[in-house]
This record gives C-alpha cells, sequence and structure tokens, in this order.
C-alpha cells in the first residue's frame, strides 16, 4: 500500500514538473480579457466614455421645399464645431428619455410621424454608419437591446418626438428645453439625391474628347435628372440607382476646402513594448531588412515599420473560437484602443462588422468633416471573445493649409466621371451607387510629413472605391 501511495505521489511530481516547464518555455496564453498580476496596464490617454464609443456618421437638419418633390438641409460630419454642438444637444435629449415611456410603433406610424405636421418644420437626424447599441448611451432602456441606426428628432410645440430606429422602430417624447442651436446663415445647403437617376455618358465623353476638363467650361450643364418608374431613359443613357433611399446627400453649392499639410503622430514605441509584454527579458527585438523593428515573445508580436506604422498579432487568439457580442466588441475595441497607443484627437469609429474570426473595428481620422483615407490611413482591429489578435495603427495631425482654398468641381460631374469608368470596365448601362462623399485622400503613406489633397469619392456596386482629384477629377 505505501509503495502504491509513493509511486502515486511520484507521477503527480512527474506531471506537475512537466506542467510547469511547458509554462516556462511557452509562456501563457494572453488573454484580452484580464490582466495578470504585476502586468504594467498602461493607457496612452483617458479612455472614453460609454457614450463616445459610437457618434453619427453624420448629422442632418432637413425640411421639404413646398410644392416641390426635394428634400434639402444641412449635413454636419465628424470634426466639424457645429457637429459637435449638434451631437451634445442630441445625447441629452435621448438620456432625457430614462424616465419617459418609450413604446414600439409600426413601420407605418413611424413613416406617417418622420413626415411630421407638414409645415416644414426642420427634423434633425442623426445617421449611424456604426449602430449606437442604446445602452450606451441610456442605460435604463437596455432591455429595448436596439441598436439605432438612425435617430430623428421631430420639433413640437413643447416637446420633441424621438423616433429610433434600428431594425425596429420605437417612439418616446423629450420635453423641448431650448431646442437644437440655431444655424448660421452661410451654413453650406445640401441636396438628398434621388433614388433614380440618368446621365448623359455619351454627351460627356464626346465633351472630353474635345479637351473641355469640366463641366463648368461647357456651353452645354449634362444634368442628372430623376426618372419616374414609368418613363425609360435612352438607350444612350445611364441608369444610376441608390442602394438605400434617402442616404446620400450631396452640397447644393460651393464646396470649399484647402489642400494641408498632415504630420505622423510619434507613439511612444519603448511605452508600447513596456506595456505588451509582461516580462520582457522573453521579449526579442528583430531588427529586419527592411528597417522595421520586430518584437516579439513567441506569442505575440509587435512591428514597427519604418515609416512609423504600427502593426500588431497575436495568431492563437485568432484561433480561439470564443464568441464576443458586439456591444462587448465596441466596448473592448475602444479600451484596447486606448492600450495600443490611445484615442488619437479627431478619430471616429466608422465600422464595425462581424467576421468569421471575430469583430473588424475602423476608425479614421477627420479635418473639418472630411475623413482622412488611403491605403494603410487609420487603424484596424480584429477582436473576439479571448482579446485582440490584430491590429493596426498609422495617424495623423494637421500642420498647415498649403495655397488656397478652392471649390470642388461640381458633384455631379464626379458621378459623370465615375459612371464612366465604371461602364468602359464593366459595360453596363445601370449601376448600383453606394456612396459619394468629399474627403481627404493620402497617396505617400510614409512619410513623417506629407500632403493630403481633397478628393470625391464615389463608389458603385462591383467595382473597388474611386477617389477622383477635386480640381481635375483624374483618379487618384
Amino acid at each position: 500500500m505505501l509503495e502504491k501511495m509513493k509511486t502515486g505521489v511520484l507521477i503527480s511530481l512527474i506531471i506537475l514538473s512537466m506542467i510547469l516547464t511547458y509554462h516556462v518555455w511557452f509562456g501563457v496564453l494572453p488573454s484580452g480579457n484580464e490582466r495578470m498580476e504585476g502586468y504594467e496596464y498602461l493607457l496612452f490617454a483617458e479612455p472614453y466614455s460609454l457614450e463616445e464609443i459610437v457618434t453619427p456618421s453624420e448629422i442632418i437638419i432637413s425640411w421639404e421645399i413646398k410644392g416641390e418633390d426635394l428634400v434639402q438641409g444641412y449635413v454636419f460630419r465628424p470634426g466639424e464645431e457645429n457637429y459637435r454642438h449638434l451631437w451634445t444637444e442630441g445625447a441629452y435629449l435621448l438620456k432625457s428619455l430614462e424616465e419617459q415611456e418609450v413604446t414600439w410603433i409600426s413601420p407605418l406610424e413611424k413613416d406617417v410621424l418622420r413626415a411630421g405636421s407638414g409645415d416644414g418644420s426642420a427634423i434633425v437626424s442623426f445617421r449611424y454608419a456604426t449602430a449606437l447599441p442604446i445602452a450606451f448611451l441610456v442605460p435604463e432602456l437596455s432591455s429595448l437591446a436596439l441598436e439605432v441606426q438612425r435617430a430623428d428628432f421631430i420639433p413640437k410645440e413643447d416637446y420633441f418626438l424621438i423616433l429610433l430606429e434600428g431594425g425596429d422602430a420605437f417612439c418616446g417624447i423629450a420635453a423641448a428645453q431650448d431646442g437644437f442651436m440655431s444655424m448660421e446663415a452661410d451654413a453650406l445647403l445640401y441636396a438628398c439625391l434621388p433614388d433614380v437617376m440618368t446621365l448623359d455618358l455619351e454627351g460627356y465623353s464626346l465633351l472630353l474628347s474635345e479637351g473641355v476638363s469640366n463641366v463648368d467650361e461647357a456651353e452645354t450643364i449634362f444634368p442628372i435628372e430623376y426618372v419616374p418608374d414609368l418613363e425609360e431613359p435612352a438607350e444612350s443613357y445611364f441608369t444610376l440607382t441608390l442602394k438605400n433611399s434617402g442616404a446620400l446627400w450631396v452640397p447644393a453649392g460651393d464646396l470649399i476646402a484647402p489642400e494641408i499639410v498632415i504630420v505622423m503622430e510619434d507613439v511612444d514605441r519603448d511605452q508600447l513594448v513596456k506595456a505588451l509584454f509582461f516580462d520582457q527579458s522573453i521579449a526579442r527585438r528583430i531588427e529586419e531588412r527592411d528597417g522595421a523593428v520586430f518584437f516579439t515573445d513567441g506569442e505575440k508580436g509587435l512591428r514597427v515599420y519604418p515609416n512609423g506604422i504600427i502593426e500588431y498579432t497575436a495568431p492563437k487568439l485568432e484561433q480561439s473560437t470564443l464568441d464576443i457580442s458586439f456591444n462587448s466588441a465596441l466596448q473592448k475595441g475602444a479600451e484596447n484602443l486606448d492600450f495600443f497607443g490611445g484615442w488619437f484627437p479627431g478619430t471616429y469609429l466608422v465600422c464595425a462588422e462581424a467576421q468569421e474570426q471575430g469583430y473588424q473595428l475602423l476608425w479614421e481620422n477627420y479635418f473639418w468633416g472630411f475623413p482622412l483615407q488611403g491605403e494603410d490611413v487609420g487603424s484596424e482591429m480584429m477582436i473576439n471573445g479571448k482579446g485582440v489578435f490584430y491590429y493596426k495603427r498609422n495617424f495623423y495631425n494637421f500642420l498647415e493649409e498649403v495655397g488656397q482654398q478652392r471649390s470642388f468641381q461640381p458633384f455631379e460631374e464626379a458621378l459623370y466621371r465615375a459612371a464612366l469608368i465604371y461602364k468602359e470596365s464593366s459595360q453596363r448601362d445601370d449601376g448600383i451607387l453606394l456612396g459619394i462623399e468629399p474627403v481627404y485622400y493620402l497617396s505617400s503613406v510614409g512619410e513623417r510629413n506629407t500632403v493630403a489633397v481633397p478628393a470625391w469619392s464615389v463608389l458603385i456596386e462591383g467595382m473597388e472605391k474611386l477617389y477622383l482629384h477635386w480640381q481635375s477629377l483624374e483618379p487618384l
């Protein structure tokens, strides 16, 4: 009996020794949800609150023109002063729903309420590219499990009707207080694109072949016309249909912007390495041939490219089958953005998309309402129930304007140029328009100081996003 006990103890000691040896050699699988004792958890900036994680992609103040099938308004995007004020005031009204009764409404009731009183009163609308979990802003409404894609504030005599839409629709009432801010008279007017448009591409191609560089120089203006359901466009015309009705707004006047010089952010590399690796004694530093510096402990790796771009990978976490909810992905993503260099000023979440391995989160810089776009610009994060398994970061600061402010070429011509490129590549006479917006485009990623150029961003289904130079409309 004693011999059996000795044998059992010996076997237990051997197994324990093997386990300890494994941990010494291979470490412990890192977790994005727990920090080990002794781990120096460093933040590069103050963490964002829940209500700041998801903000509207655009805020629209709109009204219908009496006697015309036309909707006009003002459009404000992240990075604009008016946007910040409107978001603050709208968030206050949403929070006031805590003690109000919020009820489910049918699609028909929603449309009737959104139509308003018919007196031409302006409606303030928050549009979300990334859905807002209502619990982030109003915890008392968490039982609705509503992910808001649109919030409309409809003014009444002494209160606001608030429509919350995201799959289902709900309606609440908030005291008007002082209402929304009054808009400046010189704010740029926008118009909502019709659902179906026709473009005379044959005439436009002829115009280009004659050496006329833009529509303004031509004697004939090529219009974008609305096509009634029963009317067939001419064979030479190109038909462009909106993916989502009423979703795209374009400037009705001159949109003005300068070229700008921007400078790449300077993330403290030593601090980041110190935060990422629990035991720095086993974190190897490797100088790569392309000039990049790579840090790894065998479980995860941090690569700092010569141009300053930061890339982090944790392959074992990618293999995890532990799911994560949408709300948790947003919250953990924001926390890790702070952890991986800080939430950069002027940065906004623009996408949160479910993937096979987890959620993909994308952030972009904004300058005066224009997002900074281009290859390897902004930040991308992949996250699942175990934590972040991929992260890439490349943000920029505004330095100075270059030259004088100038007007964009009209959006009509940008659509013509994009449709012509699409037709030549697809050989189709119709297309589905997914988006058009003014942006800053960065083509020379990698230099500390570089010039960002204003451009029209146009996306047609079945074709990569086009960036058209704001003056020449040549593809960038």
